[in-house]
């Protein structure tokens, strides 16, 4: 009896699953962002523009100061190997991506920065630093670098949108994540790469996206806008040599999402609009009028509200209550601070001295300061209450109650509905160039300030940023005195 042949794999499948069907192919979230930052025309919106702007000011200012802090310091002496043409503050040349590290961490070293509350991410210590070093080796102007600023928001706080808060809430610090795939996005705009190239180089961004939140009080953390700034500026030039990237990296089987997150139930196509309308039109990253982590500030807030209403110092407190949300909850550090890291996370600490004082100062970090006992006592009257903030950050609302009981009886209490500096109530364009004179003036002196601040709000305007960057660094003087304090206008 003659072999019956072999079957094929047709015959061992229903007759309905061998049929071949044609399904359209959705774009990935790669293939969305890059076709939309590659495409869109140049941005003239004049709100984004002048938000960009400031969030240039602020952030050259907060790199100002970083760069005297031991994390900055220390990345830039790992560095200076790495030679180049590109400006790391205060006094070195660097490759650019090396350059984008340094000044990162500089931006991000003292917690002063900017932040924002949908993909919770530092996005400006990302995003400058790594426009600034590529925008000085291509000699971009500063209208360019607005334009791809506006871009690198726009693609960080849409794929924040999408992943949800569960990317954080996971413990992933979001500024060496999800800011990195904005800024691979921004450099790709600003060399003019076309959306091939620039899928590739948010692809590339995505394999170097890390951080843990359990960095958070170390030197790593600010770490992490450097790495950020630099995956920016390596994941564009390495797509503009060439190298290919999956543009499955955000949500193919083994994607960001998936890996990262908690998997979106809609695609990034479905769940967000990129550019209609843009982000910072209506919203802006928080600037801040503290130089400690964001999730304290609404307290501050709160403290420096009914210190104006009412005279009472530390000694009269009896109990000091706050509630804010979950997440803002997460990043603090409960233990008495150890170094000046663990102090920017202490609300304990930062409320003692705000109502000691009256104001959080740069110099309130140093480690006199922690070990006061009046201070460490004052602990052990604070209570802080986390409550579901799901709905608050959906809502762009950021919300804190305090209540602070006195010695005397009285009750004083105050809702901080949206902190000083968020897009609500931000702070003015005096207060960003006083924090910009004091940054400026922080651990060295910077001659023609004023001119250069001008410059700086007036950087859509500016023909290169090389010759800018060269001018800030010449007029760096290295100098070892006590820090300038300041206050913000009420």
């Amino acid at each position: 009896m003659p072999a019956r042949p072999p079957r094929s794999c047709k015959d061992l499948l229903p007759r309905r699953a061998c049929a071949r069907r044609r399904v359209p192919r959705m774009a990935t979230a790669i293939e969305t962002i890059a076709q939309w930052a590659a495409g869109t025309p140049p941005i003239t919106s004049p709100a984004a523009r002048q938000k960009a702007a400031r969030g240039i000011v602020d952030t050259v200012a907060v790199m100002l100061a970083g760069s005297a802090e031991p994390a900055a310091i220390k990345a830039l002496t790992a560095l200076r190997a790495c030679s180049g043409p590109v400006t790391a503050f205060p006094d070195a040349r660097l490759a650019a991506p090396f350059a984008a590290l340094v000044n990162g961490t500089a931006a991000h070293a003292m917690d002063f920065d900017d932040g924002e509350n949908v993909g919770f991410t530092h996005v400006s210590a990302v995003l400058v630093p790594a426009l600034l070093a590529l925008g000085e080796e291509r000699h971009a102007s500063g209208a360019a670098s607005i334009d791809a600023y506006i871009v690198g928001v726009e693609a960080i706080v849409r794929v924040g949108e999408w992943i949800g808060v569960g990317h954080y809430g996971r413990g992933w610090h979001s500024t060496s994540t999800v800011a990195a795939l904005g800024a691979a996005a921004a450099c790709a705009r600003l060399i003019g790469l076309d959306a091939v190239a620039t899928g590739r180089a948010i692809s590339i961004a995505a394999s170097m996206a890390g951080g843990f939140r359990s960095q958070f009080g170390t030197m790593v953390k600010p770490l992490h806008a450097g790495f950020g700034a630099k995956s920016g500026v390596l994941a564009a030039i390495l797509a503009e040599a060439g190298i290919d990237g999956s543009n499955e990296a955000l949500d193919g089987r083994f994607g960001f999402d998936t890996l990262m997150a908690d998997k979106p139930k809609r695609t990034f196509a479905e769940a967000v609009q990129l550019g209609a309308p843009l982000w910072l039109e209506d919203f802006c990253p928080s600037a801040k009028r503290f130089a400690a982590c964001g999730s304290t500030h609404g307290a501050l807030d709160a403290i420096l509200e009914l210190k104006a209403e009412h005279a009472f110092s530390l000694a009269d407190v009896a109990a000091f209550e706050t509630m804010l949300p979950d997440i803002s909850y997460s990043t603090l550090i409960a233990t008495p601070p150890a170094n000046e890291m663990e102090a920017r996370f202490s609300l304990e600490h930062c409320a003692a001295v705000a109502i000691d004082k009256g104001a959080l100062a740069l110099a309130d970090f140093a480690p006199h300061v922690l070990t006061r006992p009046d201070y460490l006592a004052f602990r052990d009257r604070v209570t802080i209450h986390p409550y579901d903030g799901t709905n608050a950050y959906r809502d762009g609302v950021y919300w804190t109650r305090t209540e602070i009981t006195l010695r005397d009886g009285r009750v004083l209490a105050t809702e901080v509905t949206d902190k000083r500096g968020s897009s609500r109530n931000p702070l003015s364009d005096q207060d960003l160039a006083d924090k910009f004179r004091m940054c400026a003036g922080h651990s060295f002196d910077l001659r023609g300030t004023d001119a250069i601040l001008a410059r700086l709000f007036a950087i859509d305007a500016v023909p290169d940023i090389a010759g800018l960057l060269s001018d800030i660094r010449s007029a760096i003087v290295l100098r070892m005195t006590p820090p300038v304090p300041w206050h913000p206008s009420a």
